[in-house]
């Protein structure tokens, strides 16, 4: 039983570990900002840190939120988002089903949902409650890219291909797209068809740093 539990939690480690690599590929990098744009954000920040230092949210000042109001949506999801970064994933989605149960209709609360699923080791349950979501938004683009980096997760990347194409027909200017295709050419030794993809993604985000390294990387 101890060796069963040990493994399960080394699992959970390793998808964490690689899901939060490539999240902070296909989300950080692409809302990389120009460097005047990061300079106003720089002085905008150091105007109201006085201000996010009286705010700052903690569990216990939401489980006070919460017994005020206890069907606000939005208090369960922040509370989750805290257990997250604690690692808690077991009350992070207890916390996310609620706010999803309280309100239904806010598809980052999907998103957050299967990301907490895989966390947990749990992937085939997260593309389950992304579909819930989609079934609800069936355009939702961001939404459709966690599920097909879930399915490139699981070495999935024929189903993932076939996402990527229909998130093509709904917004073809979306960087994540490419680089997520250019991931799986390279997974396939496609190395030519993985620089082309890297290439039309910097393309369409030319701020997209981490695609100029990507690109270096397969040229070397």
């Amino acid at each position: 039983m101890q060796l069963r539990m040990e493994n399960k939690s080394r699992k959970a480690v390793s998808w964490a570990a690689f899901f939060l690599f490539l999240s902070l590929i296909l989300t950080g990098f692409y809302g990389c900002n120009s460097p005047k744009q990061a300079e106003e954000q720089k002085d905008e920040t150091v105007q109201t840190d006085t201000i996010v230092s009286d705010t700052v949210e903690t569990i216990e000042s939401l489980n006070a939120k919460i017994r005020e109001t206890p069907i606000n949506a939005e208090l369960f999801y922040r509370r989750s988002e805290l257990y997250a970064l604690q690692e808690k994933f077991g009350p992070a989605l207890t916390d996310i089903s609620v706010a999803i149960t309280l309100d239904s209709l806010k598809p980052d609360y999907y998103v957050k949902q299967a990301e907490y699923f895989i966390y947990n080791a749990q992937p085939g349950t997260a593309i389950k409650a992304l579909e819930k979501c989609l079934n609800i938004f069936p355009d939702k683009t961001d939404v459709l890219l966690k599920k097909a980096e879930i399915h490139f997760f699981q070495k999935e990347y024929g189903q993932a291909q076939v996402i990527l194409r229909d998130v093509a027909l709904i917004d073809n200017d979306l960087a994540q797209i490419y680089f997520l295709e250019s991931l799986i050419r390279l997974e396939n030794k496609d190395s030519l068809g993985a620089v082309r993809s890297l290439q039309i993604a910097v393309e369409k985000e030319p701020d997209f740093y981490q695609g100029y390294v990507m690109l270096g990387r397969v040229h070397a």
